[in-house]
């Protein structure tokens, strides 16, 4: 039950940057500045890692900071 709640979260997340980068490829000015992301170990390690260096391809103004832990997190 947890797995399927954490892939839509991490879908959500993929659409968001898909929309993002169709956004920014039509001639909007290139965002600028940090995102700080928190999440499990497993899903940075396994999932985001691979799509964030796609999104810094495309954004390298963008810096991301990937925060992973077990527990509840203040970003």
């Amino acid at each position: 039950a947890h797995g399927r709640m954490i892939l839509a979260h991490v879908e959500a997340i993929e659409a968001n940057l898909l929309s993002l980068t169709d956004t920014l490829e039509n001639g909007t000015p290139a965002p600028a500045g940090q995102v700080r992301v928190a999440t499990m170990e497993g899903i940075a390690s396994l999932y985001l890692s691979e799509q964030f260096a796609r999104f810094k391809h495309v954004q390298p103004s963008i810096t991301i900071e990937l925060v992973t832990s077990s527990h509840d997190v203040r970003i």
